[in-house]
């Protein structure tokens, strides 16, 4: 299966050189994640009103380039 995250880049997720700076990856991974549950039509609301919960017990990033606004 195929996915891909798009999202636009926010000045105050920048820093003076307008890079994203890297606490903001682990955010953007988050949100794919979300929407990624969404497009398989299991979003975490779905999930959690039957009981199913799942939380993020650990990330490890590489960083292969930077983002910018």
């Amino acid at each position: 299966m195929d996915f891909t995250f798009e999202r636009t880049i926010n000045y105050y997720e920048t820093d003076r050189m307008g890079v994203v700076h890297h606490s903001n990856y682990i955010r953007f991974l988050e949100e794919a994640r979300c929407e990624w549950m969404r497009t398989l039509e299991m979003p975490f609301e779905v999930l959690e009103e039957n009981g199913l919960t799942i939380p993020v017990l650990g990330v490890n990033c590489e960083y292969k380039h930077h983002v910018t606004f």
